[in-house]
This record gives structure tokens, sequence and C-alpha cells, in this order.
């Protein structure tokens, strides 16, 4: 989360936030908060920073700023992508910490599932937008002032709104933290894990947000 009296941030884990974050503090040099908020412990400014945009809004109106007039930005991410770099981005933290993982991406994602309570899931699910609404909306709505960006366009959208906030085409390149490899999303799923995903997010494909690839199988691609 970056917050100033100039834009907002809100950190989506796992869609290029943190890429987005240093690049932002790179093309606008200004106090961010919450980092440099001196009245927060580091465990509450770790909490705060992976907020949704409810906190983001409520913290930036505590700071003195009105959180509606100040151009706000997050990032989302083709669901099917973002539960596989999920998996892949334990796993390659598993080489070096102690974490205990399943061994291949479908034993994960079905433990997942089963392990988040039922009424969690659906709740997740049915909201307007799915697990992306608490960082889209305030409420019932998408705020106006809100950017919503696709890791999928991620370049082009950071410009976008940097050149709508400064009026001029940002020259930094947009560098890549975090990154997990691994190949196109499609080659790790087939019927059973694309529906784990699609329970999930559910409102997510059903209004039209993202594409549901209903039946994925990588033998059909």
């Amino acid at each position: 989360m970056l917050i100033s009296e100039s834009l907002i941030f809100v950190h989506n884990p796992r869609t290029g936030g943190s890429s987005v974050r240093e690049y932002l503090k790179q093309a606008l040099p200004a106090k961010y908060y919450p980092a440099r908020d001196t009245s927060l412990s580091e465990k509450e400014r770790l909490w705060i920073m992976h907020q949704g945009l409810a906190v983001a809004f409520q913290y930036a109106a505590k700071l003195g700023f009105d959180p509606l007039s100040i151009p706000a930005f997050v990032c989302i991410r083709n669901p099917y992508s973002l539960t596989l770099s999920g998996y892949q981005y334990l796993s390659q933290r598993r080489k070096d910490q102690s974490i205990q993982l399943e061994d291949t991406f479908s034993e994960y994602l079905v433990n997942l599932s089963m392990k988040t309570p039922k009424e969690k899931l659906d709740r997740m699910a049915a909201a307007p937008h799915g697990p992306f609404s608490g960082f889209m909306m305030i409420g019932d709505k998408v705020p106006a002032n809100l950017t919503i960006a696709r890791t999928e366009t991620l370049s082009h959208d950071v410009a976008g709104f940097l050149e709508n906030l400064t009026g001029a085409r940002p020259t930094l390149n947009l560098p890549h933290n975090n990154r997990t490899e691994h190949e196109h999303f499609s080659g790790y799923y087939t019927k059973k894990e694309e529906e784990i995903v699609y329970r999930m997010y559910k409102n997510t494909f059903d209004n039209g947000l993202y594409q549901r690839y209903e039946g994925l199988d990588q033998n059909k691609l």
C-alpha cells in the first residue's frame, strides 16, 4: 500500500503489486504512508500495507486526506493465473524455508478449498466481483476515482494511470519483483482444477470481469 496526498495504491497480492509499488515511488517521489508513519508499530504497518480498499480509504482519512478525491490504483489478475502464481511462490520459498506444501498444484487446490470454511468460500464467491471485491469496492460500489489495472496489461495500465495523473508519459521501465516462473496457466489445469477455481471466483467470472474457461483441459487447447 502507498498513500500520499496525490495517490492511493492498494496492494493486491500476486498481481504485480511489489513491482508497481516500487515503480510508483520512483516515478512520483513523495512522503508515502504507512512506511513513513512513525505512530505505527512495525506489526501495525505491515498489517495496513496488505489490506484492501476500505482500510486504505479509512487510513487515508485518518491522515487528513480525502480518499474519494485522490486518484487510486489497484491491480487484479486472471484467477487461474493468480491461483497458480500463489502455489508457485510458495513452492519457490519452500526451497529455503520450512514450508509445508503439497507436491502438485492439483493437491494444493483441493486442500485449499477443503481447508477454507465453506461459508467463507461462499461469501467470497458471491461478492459482486468475487474475492477481488475487497480490493475494488467501498460498500456496494466501485469508487469513481479508482483505476483498475490488470496484471496481463500491467505496464500499459500503470503508464496510463501516471500519464493521467501527471500529464506526461513515464519513461521508466516497470520492474519485475517477486516474479514466479511458470508456463501459461492453461498447462496446469484440467476440468477438476478449473471447477475449483470457478467455485472460488464465481462472480468474478459470472459478472464478466474475467472469462471462464469451462472444462479447461490442456489437451483441448
